[in-house]
């Protein structure tokens, strides 16, 4: 929905009218109708969370292009909340440890795999970086295999070590991509992860076997 509000209103300001609207009905965008002398008051307005300003007199095909372009800017937030909740909904019930985070580590979605994967609750690890959960002597490469991904090459899949909050040392396998709006931009990495120290540790010991039966052999 969308409101059109005079700044120049009898009973109480056209600011107020906006801070109601948007107290009450959140998901109303406001435009505001304002003469050349209140340009000031309309700026302050978008600063209040309008969505734009027409200038009086108006055009009325300004006016309904404006319009036009605040609904769907709506449309287009509701149908992104929506598609973000089908994916939370998604990847919650998923075996697969899932996170979503930025250049630096911090995890900005973590699924319920996830947090029992690390043995920490979801607000112990949102908004802190995962990067301490990683030896010393690993997290360079970690960084540097999903830093180096671009539009070009997205995706990267790469195993490394984790330490766990008890201490216990495990080896797991991630695989981890870019996310890019439309424009190219970049917004996040997504990973998905898998434990695989008993794969580790079975290698391990074949690599033992054929070294001691190489010596045998000597």
């Amino acid at each position: 929905a969308a409101a059109l509000i005079d700044l120049r209103l009898e009973d109480m300001s056209g600011l107020e009218v906006i801070e109601e609207i948007k107290k009450r009905f959140p998901g109303t965008e406001c435009i505001v109708l304002t003469g050349y002398a209140s340009q000031a008051s309309a700026i302050e307005a978008i600063n209040l969370g309008a969505y734009s300003y027409v200038q009086k007199p108006y055009d009325i095909e300004q006016l309904l292009v404006t319009i036009r372009r605040a609904i769907e800017k709506r449309e287009a937030e509701e149908a992104l909340r929506e598609s973000e909740a089908r994916y939370r909904a998604i990847v919650e019930d998923q075996p697969e440890p899932i996170c979503r985070f930025q250049p630096d580590g911090t995890l900005t979605f973590v699924n319920e795999a996830y947090c029992r994967c690390f043995c920490e609750q979801r607000e112990q690890l949102i908004g802190h970086t995962f990067i301490p959960f990683i030896p010393v002597e690993d997290q360079a490469f970690v960084k540097e295999q999903f830093t180096s991904l671009s539009l070009e090459n997205p995706v990267v899949t790469y195993e490394h070590r984790v330490v766990l909050p008890s201490g216990e040392m495990r080896w797991q396998r991630w695989t981890d991509r870019a996310i890019f709006d439309e424009q190219g931009r970049f917004v996040e990495f997504q990973s998905v992860g898998r434990d695989i120290t008993e794969r580790k540790q079975a290698e391990e010991a074949l690599r033992r076997r054929n070294r001691e039966l190489a010596l045998l052999n000597r």
